[in-house]
């Protein structure tokens, strides 16, 4: 059985980090280890297809195109399962709410979509629970301005008539290290803020067209 909620698809919101991933409510590295044997230690450990993971282990390095990476699925999977464990779910339809770097969204949207969505439905455990997933869809959005903060004064940004807000790993660096008037520029250091403002745009979204 299939389990939503309130009748509709589960929203998950996934910050794909090179670093870490992150989601409304958990944030855990982006290491992905595989073994073809069930490993002596299990902590964090997903099984799909027949093969062993253990998530978390460590960092992935930067890559400039997730969709040729497949632990980045993993990774997804991952994120699934402790979303939909603190829902008390382990069955479940989800849609997923994502980004990319706004200088990438037009080249990798697509592709970055069907990467998500290469299954319909998706069995596999995490943690030793069993889910079974099946895909709604999903949205790609640019992730949050502070991708593009380095390039405010190039396109004219004048802070005496606009408010600034930024989020994500940037803001850390930008609270510590640089200049800014506090009463214009509003910083956002919640480390999850990116998937949880991609959840509230597919909900706003799906509420006004009725469904998926």
């Amino acid at each position: 059985m299939n389990y939503t909620m309130n009748n509709k698809p589960v929203i998950i919101g996934i910050d794909h980090g090179y670093g870490n991933i992150k989601t409304a409510h958990t944030c855990f590295k982006t290491g992905v280890t595989v073994y073809d044997k069930e490993p002596t230690f299990k902590s964090d450990l997903l099984i799909y297809e027949g093969r062993y993971y253990i998530i978390g282990d460590e960092h992935k390095e930067f890559t400039a195109d997730k969709m040729n990476d497949q632990d980045y699925y993993i990774l997804t999977l991952a994120a699934i399962a402790r979303e939909l464990n603190i829902r008390g779910l382990t069955n479940a339809d989800v849609f997923l709410a994502v980004g990319l770097p706004l200088t990438w969204v037009s080249e990798q949207k697509d592709s970055f979509k069907a990467y998500l969505l290469r299954n319909k439905e998706v069995s596999f455990s995490f943690r030793g629970k069993s889910c079974r997933v099946i895909f709604a869809g999903a949205a790609v959005f640019p992730q949050g301005f502070s991708a593009v903060a380095d390039r405010l004064r190039e396109h004219e940004y004048n802070p005496e008539l606009m408010k600034l807000y930024v989020v994500g790993g940037g803001s850390c660096l930008i609270k510590n290290f640089a200049e800014y008037d506090p009463e214009r520029v509003t910083i956002n250091d919640d480390i999850c803020a990116t998937a949880k403002g991609y959840e509230l745009l597919v909900s706003g979204s799906l509420s006004r067209t009725g469904g998926v």
